[in-house]
C-alpha cells in the first residue's frame, strides 16, 4: 500500500548555487557558444545548517524552472564577479530546454582587447570551464528510506541566473568546503556567509520541505493481524528505538490501533548498534551546531540526553530544538530593545581599514593613533603585513620568496588565479590609502592665510564662468497706492573665472615594501601635500603681487579704480586714506551712491609685520604717551611672506567678502581640496597615487581690496 507522507516546512536562507557545465559548438564567427546549463543530474551537497550531505537534483519539469531571467539577457561573467561592468564578458542569448537537459546560448562582448584574448582563449580550448550560478527557490527533501542512506532535495521551484567562466575545474564553493578539513565543524552562520561571498554576498529566501514517509493505517493493521512465529523474539527497549519509524511523533508509544509494522527482513544485533550510533551522533552534531547560534544555551546536555533517552529521530530533536527557539522568543515579545541592535562593519573593510592604521601609526605614532582593532597588526612591519594580507584572503605563502609575496600583494602578479578571483589585493588598497591620508592630512595643515579675506566658491564644470555685480540701486522704493515697483539692475561685472586641473603621481614600489621604507609613507606624501596647498596660496597671492587688468582693462589698483594711495608707511594718514577711499566707493550702477565698505583685514610681508602690530595692538602710539591710538584691534593681521620677494613695503586693506567680492577661489564642485586616487602601475613596479587638484583663483571686485605702494 502506498505510504502518507507528512511534510515539514522551514525557510533558509541559501547562497547562490552553482555546477559546471561544459562549453560545446563554438561559432567563432558569431562570438557564440552554447552550454549545457542542466541534465538534472544529482549532485552531491553539503548542508552547512545541518553539517551533514545530501543529494541536490535539478527538476527538468517546465513548470519548475523559471527561464524568464535567462531568456531576459542573463550576464556571462567573469569568476561570478558582479561589483563593476568591466565583470561582464557577455550575454545568455536565449535559453530552452529539452526533454533530458537545459540548453543556451551565449554571445560574446568585442568591447576591448581583453575582452577578445578571453574569447581567444574559448576559441582555442584554453579556456573551458563554464559554471552555472541558479537559485533555488523551493526543494523538496525526502528523507533516506535506509539507514546511512543520503536525503533528496529536489529543487522544484528554481532560476538560473547567471553563466560564468571560471579558470579551475571545480565548484566556486570548494575553497569554502576547505573550512572543515581544519577540524570541528564551523559556525553555521559563519559558514554561510562564507559561501554567499564566494558568490559575490549574494544569498536568497529558500524554502524547504521535507517529507518524511509513515506506515499507512491499512500497513499498520495488516501487520497487527500476522501471527508471531516461535522464531521471532521481542526487540530490547534500544532496538525499538533505533528501528522506529522516521515520522512517528513518539517512537516509544504508538498510537492506538497502530502497532508497530512487522519486520520484513532480519537485522543483526551489529546493524542494531550501527543505526543507534548513527542517530545518536546525527542529534549531537545537530545539537553542536545549534549551541553555536545566539540561543545555544536554550539547550542542556539534560536535554540531549533526553532526547536520545527517548529515542527521538534527527528530525523530532530539531523540532524540538526550534520548539525552544520559539518558546524563547514569544517570551520575550515582538519587539527587541535597543540592547539587541547592533551595528557590523563588513570585515574586508574593517581589515583594510586596521591595516592603514597600522601603517599610519608605525610611521608617525605621535600623531596617528591606533584603533583597538587594529592591534593585530601592530609592530608589523610593511613585507609581514603584506604576507598577512595575503593569507587572510586564502593565499597560501609558504615556500614563497620576499619578492614574490610582495609582487602578489601589490598586484603585480598572479598566482593560482589569485588576481582573477580576490582583484585588486587588500594590502595594496590599504598602502594607496595610507599615502593618500599622508597627502591630504600634510595638505589641510598647511597654512593658508588667503582663506579669512577671500571668497570660496565652486564650479561644475571647466568653462568660464561669468560672475554678476549687483547695483546700489537694488535699495527698496517707496511704492504708492496703485503705483508700479520699480525694477532694480544687476550688473555684469564681466570677470570671468575658469578651473584648470593639476597634479602629479607618486609611484609606490616594491622596494619601498620590501626594505620597509616608513619615511616614504609619512615624509614624501606629505611634502607632496604641503605642495599642492602650496600651490594654492602662490596662485592667490600672485594676484596682489601682479596688479592684473580687470575686465575694464584697468589695473587692479589703479587711481581710476579709487584703490589706490599715497606711498607711505602704516600710519594714522595712511590708514584714514584707506578707510575713506573704501568707504567712498560707487557702486557699479553709476549712481554715485557710497558703497560704505569696511576694511577689516591689513596684508602685509614679514618685513612689515612688526609695524602693523605697532599700530594695531599697541594701547598708545610710541613717542606719544598722551595719544590714544584709535586703530588698537580694528583690523586683524595678516602676515604672508609671499609678498616679502618683491613687495616688501606695500601693504593691503580688504573687506570682509561676506560684504562685497575681493579675490574668489573655486573648486569643481564635489572634488574640494585635493583628491587622490590609484592604481596598479604601469611606469613604476608597484602601484601609484595620482594627487589631482581643480582650481582657480580671480580677483572678481576692486572695490573691496586698497594697497599702498610703500617703499620703505
Amino acid at each position: 500500500m502506498p505510504s502518507v507522507l507528512a511534510q515539514r516546512s522551514e525557510q533558509r536562507s541559501m547562497p547562490l548555487q552553482t555546477r559546471l557545465v561544459p562549453v560545446s559548438s563554438v561559432d567563432e564567427k558569431a562570438r557564440t557558444f552554447e552550454t549545457v546549463w542542466t541534465t538534472g543530474a544529482q549532485v552531491r551537497r553539503f548542508d552547512w545548517g545541518t553539517w551533514s550531505y545530501y543529494l541536490e537534483e535539478l527538476s527538468l519539469d517546465p513548470a519548475h524552472i523559471r527561464l524568464e531571467r535567462f531568456n531576459g539577457g542573463a550576464p556571462l561573467l567573469n569568476t561570478h564577479q558582479q561589483w563593476d561592468l568591466d565583470s561582464v564578458l557577455g550575454v545568455t542569448e536565449r535559453a530552452w530546454l529539452e526533454p533530458t537537459e537545459g540548453r543556451s546560448v551565449c554571445r560574446f562582448s568585442d568591447r576591448d582587447e581583453r575582452m577578445n584574448a578571453y574569447w581567444r582563449d574559448v576559441v582555442n580550448g584554453i579556456i573551458r570551464n563554464i559554471s552555472v550560478g541558479y537559485i533555488v527557490h523551493r526543494y523538496q527533501k525526502t528523507d533516506p528510506a535506509e539507514p546511512g542512506g543520503l536525503p533528496v532535495w529536489v529543487a522544484i521551484d528554481w532560476e538560473p541566473a547567471e553563466q560564468s567562466l571560471v579558470p579551475v575545474g571545480a565548484d566556486a564553493l570548494s575553497g569554502v568546503r576547505s573550512l572543515t578539513q581544519a577540524g570541528a565543524p564551523q559556525d553555521p552562520k559563519e559558514v554561510i556567509d562564507a559561501l554567499a561571498r564566494g558568490v559575490g554576498h549574494r544569498t536568497f529566501p529558500c524554502e524547504i520541505v521535507t517529507r518524511a514517509a509513515q506506515p499507512s493505517p491499512q500497513t499498520s493493521a495488516a501487520a497487527a493481524a500476522e501471527p508471531t512465529t516461535e522464531e521471532e523474539h521481542p526487540m530490547p527497549k534500544a532496538e525499538e528505538r533505533a528501528a522506529a519509524p522516521a515520522g512517528a511523533e513518539n517512537p516509544t508509544e504508538l498510537p492506538a490501533g497502530n502497532p508497530a509494522p512487522a519486520q520484513t527482513g532480519t537485522r543483526t544485533e551489529a546493524d542494531i548498534l550501527v543505526a543507534e550510533r548513527q542517530r545518536t551522533t546525527q542529534i549531537r552534531t545537530a545539537v553542536a551546531a545549534f549551541r553555536r547560534t545566539a540561543h545555544g544555551e536554550l539547550v542542556t546536555e539534560a536535554d540531549v540526553n533526553g532526547m536520545i533517552e527517548r529515542g527521538l529521530t534527527l528530525d523530532q530533536a530539531r523540532s524540538e530544538m526550534f520548539a525552544k527557539l520559539e518558546e524563547r522568543s514569544n517570551s520575550q515579545g515582538p519587539t527587541r530593545g535597543a540592547a539587541n541592535i547592533r551595528t557590523e562593519q563588513d570585515e574586508q573593510h574593517q581589515r583594510r581599514a586596521d591595516m592603514e592604521s597600522a601603517m599610519s601609526h608605525r610611521a608617525n605614532p605621535g600623531v596617528v593613533q591606533l584603533p583597538e582593532t587594529a592591534r593585530r597588526f601592530r609592530g608589523m612591519t610593511l613585507f609581514e603585513l603584506a604576507r598577512r594580507s595575503l593569507e587572510l584572503q586564502g593565499q597560501n605563502t609558504e615556500g614563497m620568496g620576499r619578492n614574490e609575496v610582495v609582487a602578489l600583494a601589490m598586484g603585480n602578479a598572479d598566482v593560482g588565479g589569485f588576481r582573477s578571483m580576490h582583484g585588486t589585493s587588500d594590502f595594496s588598497i590599504a598602502l594607496a590609502n595610507t599615502v593618500g591620508r599622508s597627502l591630504r592630512q600634510a595638505y589641510s595643515s598647511a597654512p593658508q592665510t588667503f582663506r579669512p579675506w577671500a571668497r570660496k566658491g565652486t564650479l561644475t564644470d571647466f568653462r568660464a564662468a561669468t560672475r554678476m555685480a549687483v547695483a546700489g540701486n537694488l535699495k527698496l522704493e517707496k511704492v504708492n497706492e496703485f503705483g508700479e515697483f520699480k525694477r532694480g539692475k544687476i550688473v555684469d561685472a564681466g570677470e570671468t573665472i575658469q578651473l584648470a586641473s593639476y597634479g602629479k603621481v607618486v609611484g609606490v614600489t616594491r622596494q619601498v615594501v620590501i626594505n620597509d621604507d616608513l619615511d616614504f609613507l609619512s615624509r614624501l606624501p606629505a611634502m607632496f601635500g604641503r605642495a599642492a596647498a602650496d600651490f594654492e596660496s602662490d596662485t592667490v597671492y600672485s594676484i596682489l603681487k601682479g596688479n592684473p587688468a580687470m575686465a575694464d582693462g584697468t589695473a587692479l589698483f589703479h587711481a581710476n579704480h579709487g584703490n589706490l594711495g599715497t606711498a607711505g608707511a602704516i600710519s594714522e594718514t595712511t590708514l584714514n586714506e584707506a578707510r575713506k577711499a573704501m568707504r567712498l566707493q560707487k557702486d557699479p550702477s553709476g549712481n554715485n551712491q557710497p558703497m560704505n565698505i569696511v576694511g577689516k583685514y591689513v596684508i602685509v610681508g614679514a618685513t612689515k609685520e612688526t609695524e602693523a602690530q605697532k599700530n594695531f595692538q599697541a594701547v598708545v602710539i610710541a613717542g606719544k604717551a598722551t595719544d590714544t591710538n584709535v586703530f588698537q584691534n580694528a583690523y586683524e593681521i595678516i602676515v604672508e611672506p609671499r609678498l616679502d620677494a618683491s613687495l616688501p613695503f606695500e601693504w593691503f586693506l580688504v573687506a570682509d567678502p561676506s560684504q562685497i567680492d575681493t579675490i574668489e577661489y573655486s573648486y569643481l564642485d564635489g572634488d574640494e581640496g585635493l583628491y587622490t586616487e590609484q592604481r596598479m602601475g604601469f611606469d613604476v613596479d608597484g602601484i601609484e597615487v595620482k594627487g589631482r587638484l581643480d582650481f582657480a583663483a580671480k580677483a572678481i571686485d576692486w572695490r573691496g581690496m586698497f594697497k599702498n605702494p610703500a617703499t620703505s
